[in-house]
């Protein structure tokens, strides 16, 4: 079995097909890991084709996106409520093509109604974060203390687990920094178009789709990537998270 990894997706569906026919995986033999950010993009976003798409597959991990979170903690909030912030980076395509009601009243959106149950159980079964048997670590975002371990970092210590999914510091020290405590380091997260770019032996692996840049997938082992067209390219419709065609 190999091992293959995707970075951030944004909804869009097409790009990620498209970066996987590209690539040499194969669905029924290899381990497809996702680093997260599965929703959140313009209004050609296609939420549930990627989830059925990637849940349908044997061996798949999925991990958690700071996207991803603002919804999850949402729905399982008593009052179903995420900050107003959320609205700036795609709450409002991410809701309206998932059919949820919400409304906003001074610095909170209210869910009105749960996303599709298919939306709801893919996000219960998203990993913080995946380490393999070549101590090989799989994250979004970072954690504290970078030149520890993860296990041994105050992420960890002091239960700050939300820097799994939002935390930078890790990917913008790499530039003084030739090597993390783990074999490799695959992350999310900080997008670019330039991206993957690779620090020490940390790979980032955000290129910008939900901006109109490809999704990129890698053999975790040989460190060969693939990549789809520009979303921008391969979506007649698509549209920044501000709802700007670009």
């Amino acid at each position: 079995m190999k091992t293959y990894v995707v970075g951030d997706i944004h909804g869009s569906f097409k790009s990620l097909i498209q970066a996987i026919e590209r690539s040499p995986f194969d669905k029924d033999r290899d381990r497809l890991i996702t680093i997260g950010d599965y929703i959140d993009g313009g209004w050609h976003i296609e939420i549930i084709p990627v989830i059925q798409y990637l849940t349908g597959l044997p061996n798949w991990i999925g991990l958690l996106g700071n996207h991803d979170s603002w919804l999850l903690n949402a729905i399982h909030e008593t009052a179903m409520t995420a900050n107003k912030n959320w609205l700036l980076h795609g709450a409002k395509q991410t809701l309206t093509t998932l059919g949820i009601q919400y409304v906003v009243f001074q610095d909170l959106i209210y869910l009105r109604s749960y996303p599709p149950r298919i939306v709801s159980d893919f996000l219960d079964q998203l990993q913080l974060y995946f380490v393999d048997d070549d101590d090989n670590v799989f994250l979004h975002g970072g954690w504290k203390q970078p030149g520890q371990r993860l296990e041994e970092s105050d992420t960890f210590k002091k239960e700050q687990l939300r820097d799994l999914y939002w935390d930078r510091e890790l990917w913008y020290s790499a530039q003084s920094r030739d090597h993390f405590p783990h074999n490799k380091v695959f992350i999310g997260h900080t997008s670019s178009t330039d991206n993957p770019e690779k620090r020490g032996n940390i790979w980032n692996l955000d290129s910008a789709a939900t901006h109109g840049g490809p999704v990129t997938i890698m053999d975790v082992d040989t460190e060969e990537f693939w990549q789809s067209d520009p979303t921008s390219v391969l979506y007649e419709n698509f549209t920044l998270r501000s709802g700007e065609r670009v």
